[in-house]
């Protein structure tokens, strides 16, 4: 399966080398690209500039940060992770964007200090 994984801090680091070594083709974005780097040194998969690159091709995307602000930087930002062809009023919440485009949320709560945004969508449609 093809997967995207926004965010490898202390936790999403080794959940997407997890995925990678479960056999999965996984593209990982993370804002500091070092960080995504040392990944590719440790596991099997690609990086992408942007997380609209990592889930452009992606059946699955993870997103693993640390607060809302990232949450919705790394999803809905310019540069996020839902795709932009699908024009919808900017003021709508996260999950009122997802319940409008043929893809399934699955909120993933992680007990850990720094982790507050950790979820899942998978495309249920086409594109």
């Amino acid at each position: 399966m093809k997967v995207a994984f926004v965010g490898l801090g202390v936790m999403g680091f080794p959940m997407a080398g997890h995925l990678a070594r479960a056999g999965h083709d996984v593209c990982v974005y993370n804002r500091t690209a070092a960080r995504a780097e040392k990944w590719l040194e440790t596991y099997p998969g690609s990086r992408a500039d942007t997380p609209q690159a990592a889930a452009q091709s992606a059946e699955i995307v993870f997103t693993c940060v640390g607060n809302d602000a990232d949450l919705r930087e790394v999803v809905i930002g310019e540069q996020g992770s839902l795709p932009v062809w699908l024009p919808v009023p900017s003021w709508l919440t996260i999950q009122q964007r997802l319940l409008m485009w043929p893809v399934s949320l699955m909120p993933l709560p992680l007990n850990g200090v720094s982790v507050f945004g950790c979820a899942g969508f998978r495309w249920s449609g086409g594109r």
